[in-house]
C-alpha cells in the first residue's frame, strides 16, 4: 500500500468522490478534516459514506511513528446538474409544459427525487402550487388522472355475465383501478371503480 503526501490529496480525494458519485455536471469539493504534513491512502475496501453536503472518505493515516491509522475524512461537497426550473407560477393542477420549466446548473447535494428531463413529466400535471424559480421536484407533480371531475362515463354493474350499464357523472378525479364517487341521471351516488377514460365498474 502507497502513501501519498498532502500535496496530491485533494486531486486523489476529488477523482475519489467523483467516481463515488458519477452523473453529476460539475463538483466542487473542500476538505475540512485535513491535517498538514500527514502521509494517507485512500482505502477503498471501507465504504464511501454521504449525509447531504458532507462526504465522508475512508483513509489510513501514517503517524509520525510510522503507525497506520484507520480514519474518515470530512469534506464539504457541491454536485452539481441540470435541474428543471419553473420559469413562471405554476397553479395547482395545471398539465406540465415544456416551456413551463428552463434547465439550470444547480447544486442538488442536499437535494432529492429533482426533475432534469421534460420528458418524464409528460402526461403529468402539478400537483401543488410552484413558485417561479422553484426546482421541479417528483413530489410537485402527480400523473394526469384518466377521469376528470365532471367526466361523462358509462358505470357498469356485473352480475354473473350479466352487464348492467348506465350513464353517469364523475364527481373527483380518478386514476386506473382507483375508486370515485360517480352520479347518475336519476341522482343517485355510487362508489366505482375507473377501468379506462370512459367506463367504471359500479362497487357500492
Amino acid at each position: 500500500m502507497m502513501f501519498f503526501f498532502s500535496n496530491s490529496f485533494d486531486e486523489k480525494v476529488q477523482n475519489f468522490i467523483m467516481d463515488s458519485f458519477p452523473g453529476y455536471q460539475k463538483y466542487e469539493v473542500n476538505i475540512v478534516s485535513l491535517k498538514s504534513r500527514e502521509k494517507f491512502v485512500i482505502d477503498k475496501n471501507r465504504p464511501i459514506k454521504r449525509d447531504g453536503n458532507l462526504v465522508y472518505v475512508p483513509v489510513e493515516f501514517l503517524s509520525d511513528k510510522g503507525k497506520s491509522i484507520e480514519n474518515y475524512l470530512t469534506c464539504e461537497v457541491k454536485l452539481f446538474d441540470n435541474v428543471l426550473v419553473a420559469k413562471r407560477d405554476i397553479q395547482k393542477g395545471k398539465n406540465i409544459e415544456q416551456d413551463d420549466f428552463s434547465l439550470e446548473l444547480v447544486d442538488v447535494s442536499k437535494i432529492n427525487s429533482y426533475l432534469t428531463d421534460i420528458n418524464e413529466v409528460s402526461n403529468h400535471r402539478s400537483a401543488t402550487f410552484i413558485k417561479k424559480g422553484e426546482l421541479l421536484l417528483k413530489e410537485l407533480i402527480e400523473e394526469n388522472p384518466l377521469i376528470r371531475a365532471g367526466d361523462k362515463v358509462i358505470a357498469h354493474s356485473i352480475s354473473g355475465a350479466t352487464d348492467v350499464h348506465v350513464d353517469a357523472v364523475t364527481q373527483q378525479d380518478g386514476w386506473a383501478e382507483m375508486p370515485i364517487r360517480i352520479k347518475t341521471r336519476d341522482k343517485k351516488l355510487f362508489k366505482a371503480k375507473v377501468l379506462d377514460s370512459k367506463n367504471v365498474l359500479i362497487i357500492e
